[in-house]
């Protein structure tokens, strides 16, 4: 959906300098809509984008799907086992590699930061020697009278290990999947799971998850549009958020139908629960090399330093 350029969100955070030309100022109750709609409409346009990164010349988009689904996913399980930040700092640096070599967008690995700060809260009090016995690096609170073995609340060395090693896994792991993502169409990557004896249930279930996510981005775009659209005055923040509540249920009904109208369409046409994708093609000398390289490399991070 094309979304006139009075919508777009770099213009009504600057609506206090001035709205745009043959538009009248927004109310302080709507740019929160306008925005969410501009964060919809971002979101879509991610998906689209992901369509593009896979249509470009780069490295991973040349090798089978097979091979880097059995590289990738060799590495992603190696990582999440590695006993040393070297050998985890190492798996990173190929990711950035092979990401840099693949022409992915750098906002198509967001998703990975984001995975990493939240890794970082949850085992942050991992760090305290509460937790994680060791040598003190950073004392925050006398404990006196609580503990004799432990007179203070500190940071240990320890603690700042196991952070550093979960987050790093957390992260490889998120930036391995994303660019097996980004550089493999999704027919073509459930049909390579396929083809890897990975049950046909799971993957029409992961298959028609990527359909309906469409569906309620879309159903969302539409009620907020039509709310901005309807919308004359101020209606107040408590208006807001009694439409917050009923858009939400309204937002469940409709992607429901919506979501059984697309499975009825999609059984009338023939689907069977597999993945519709061209030919995989032979697994090719390039296919093997890469696939063996990643599995050496999984070796190595295993290796204790």
């Amino acid at each position: 959906m094309l979304l006139p350029e009075w919508f777009t969100i770099a213009q009504h955070i600057a609506s206090d300098v001035g709205a745009p030309e043959g538009m009248a100022p927004s109310a302080p109750h709507t740019r929160w809509l306008r925005r969410a709609l501009a964060s919809l409409s971002r979101a879509a346009s991610l998906l689209m984008e992901g369509d593009h990164a896979i249509e470009r010349r780069g490295l991973l988009q040349a090798i089978n799907p097979r091979a880097k689904v059995l590289g990738l996913g060799g590495l992603m399980i190696s990582a999440s086992v590695a006993p040393s930040l070297e050998g985890l700092l190492l798996a990173c640096a190929l990711a950035a590699l092979l990401a840099l070599l693949s022409r992915v967008p750098w906002f198509r690995l967001a998703p990975a930061f984001v995975a990493s700060l939240l890794a970082t809260f949850i085992v942050l009090p991992a760090t305290l020697n509460l937790f994680t016995p060791g040598h003190p690096v950073l004392v925050l609170w006398p404990l006196r009278g609580i503990s004799p073995e432990q007179p203070a609340l500190a940071v240990t060395g320890e603690g700042l290990f196991i952070l550093a090693r979960f987050v790093l896994r957390v992260a490889l792991c998120a930036t391995l999947a994303l660019l097996l993502a980004a550089t493999t169409g999704t027919g073509r990557l459930f049909r390579s799971l396929r083809a890897l004896w990975v049950p046909r249930l799971a993957v029409m279930i992961l298959d028609l998850m990527v359909r309906y996510l469409e569906i309620l981005l879309r159903a969302a775009s539409d009620l907020h549009l039509a709310r901005i659209s309807r919308t004359v005055g101020d209606s107040g923040s408590r208006g807001d958020r009694k439409w917050v509540a009923a858009s939400m249920g309204a937002l469940y009904r409709r992607t429901r139908v919506m979501a059984e109208q697309t499975y009825r369409a999609m059984i009338a046409r023939g689907y069977s629960g597999e993945p519709a994708a061209g030919p995989q093609g032979p697994m090719r000398k390039r296919d093997w090399l890469f696939m063996v390289l990643l599995w050496i490399w999984a070796l190595v991070i295993q290796m204790p330093r």
